[in-house]
């Protein structure tokens, strides 16, 4: 009798242990799933915020930050710089709403961007 319910325990134990060492394995697969997850949010808003610099960067290039009184470092939600905010969001709107989108202004403009792109590296 005592060798029967020795075996029947000596069962449960392997069991038990196969089954804790499948959770284990589970949970260090779930635990690397997060990881990549992880890495690909940070890939892509590493992305994000590298195109926001560089549009900063053409802002800056084209001259509107001259235009606005917009300091280079100046903090634009500070109570102070709103207003420059306001005024360079308002006027960018504004060029949104009323140019025209066509095949033609786009390559016009692409021109003329590109003309300064190259007078920018002669600098």
């Amino acid at each position: 009798m005592l060798l029967v319910d020795f075996c029947a325990e000596a069962k449960d134990t392997n069991l038990l242990q196969k089954i804790y060492q499948q959770i284990n394995r589970l949970h260090n697969q779930l635990n690397l799933e997060k990881l990549k997850m992880q890495k690909q949010n940070q890939t892509k808003r590493k992305l994000r915020t590298r195109t926001l610099i560089q549009i900063g960067g053409l802002v800056q290039k084209s001259g509107l930050m001259d235009t606005f009184n917009i300091e280079s470092g100046e903090d634009l939600q500070d109570y102070e710089s709103i207003h420059k905010a306001a005024r360079l969001l308002g006027f960018l709107s504004h060029c949104l709403e009323t140019n025209d989108f066509t095949e033609k202004s786009l390559t016009e403009w692409q021109n003329i961007g590109e003309r300064l792109l190259r007078y920018e590296k002669m600098l």
